[in-house]
């Protein structure tokens, strides 16, 4: 038996495995290390771009748009896949609507909430609603009035929308139409009384208002007159006037925006030799509150129901 050759044999295949196992730990370790340095520069890179993002930040939390937008423009530039890419396309578009530069601001925002898809978290919503904004800053005025209007069906009970209806009611006056106007900033002051555009919105009921009013007054006839007093008709049930003559020339005084000079003329044909009725007189006048109110003169309805009031204590 040849001892000694199977101890050579032996000893050769314990160096070959002794070797083989060296070779493996070496690899091993250069893929080790090769790992660790690939970690190690992704650590690197979230670091610098969670730094970035959090300067960017803190610039905004300050109100300092100039060092927020580059920070927040080069974290979208340079970290498209990082784990702060989408929140860093909001603020810079954010920052960029501070900044007045409403298309680009426009642009990021819509990118943003195509990037969203149908998530409905806060920072969607107030998107959508700059988009609108943005367009409406920019005198893109078909298009805001769109993209508000779509902001409003999508989000109705939104604070936003307080700004959203200031917005639409401003662009009605824009365009001539102070009904739409009225009805938007009237709307804007209902559902949301203590916003911070009551003032702007109270300014544009107002103008509302006048500018109907003096479009209405240079179509008033010059010298429109009641007719002449006749004798009081009634209905077959002898309760409620047709006056017809005299009521369609008040009503038409209103509709045409002289309600006061149309309630004085009354007044002065209804004098004691030709007075209706008290509950001819109180049907008439109700529908004097209804045409009132329909046309928008509250105070002179308020004044009208008073007197109204009074008039049924007598019967």
């Amino acid at each position: 038996m040849n001892t000694g050759g199977s101890r050579l044999h032996s000893s050769r295949r314990s160096d070959a495995q002794a070797m083989a196992q060296g070779s493996l730990t070496v690899r091993a370790g250069a893929i080790a290390s090769a790992l660790l340095a690939v970690l190690a520069a992704r650590s690197a890179a979230q670091s610098e771009s969670d730094n970035l993002f959090t300067r960017g930040a803190q610039s905004y939390q300050r109100r300092d748009w100039n060092l927020a937008e580059p920070a927040f423009a080069r974290y979208v530039r340079d970290f498209p896949q990082a784990r702060h890419a989408a929140d860093a396309v909001f603020y810079l578009a954010e920052t960029r609507m501070q900044m007045g530069k409403y298309a680009s601001a426009r642009e990021l925002f819509l990118r943003y909430l195509k990037d969203q898809g149908e998530a409905q978290q806060g920072t969607v919503v107030r998107a959508r609603f700059r988009v609108g904004e943005a367009s409406y800053l920019l005198q893109d005025l078909e298009r805001a009035a769109s993209e508000l209007r779509t902001f409003r069906d999508a989000h109705p009970d939104d604070p936003l929308n307080a700004h959203a209806l200031t917005y639409l009611g401003d662009l009605a006056l824009s365009q001539s139409e102070w009904d739409e106007a009225q009805s938007c900033f009237e709307q804007s002051l209902r559902e949301f009384p203590q916003s911070a555009k009551r003032t702007e919105c109270e300014a544009g009921l107002r103008k509302a208002h006048t500018m109907r009013n003096a479009e209405i007054s240079s179509s008033v006839p010059e010298n429109l007159q009641l007719p002449p007093a006749t004798d009081p008709q009634s209905s077959p049930n002898g309760d409620v006037p047709t006056y017809e003559p005299r009521c369609m020339a008040v009503r038409d005084l209103i509709r045409l925006g002289q309600p006061e000079e149309g309630l004085r003329q009354w007044e002065q044909l209804i004098d004691d030799r030709d007075r209706p009725s008290l509950a001819q007189e109180v049907a008439f006048r109700r529908e004097l509150i209804e045409a009132l109110q329909h046309h928008g003169y509250g105070r002179l309805a308020a004044r009208e129901a008073a007197r109204v009031a009074l008039m049924e204590g007598e019967r």
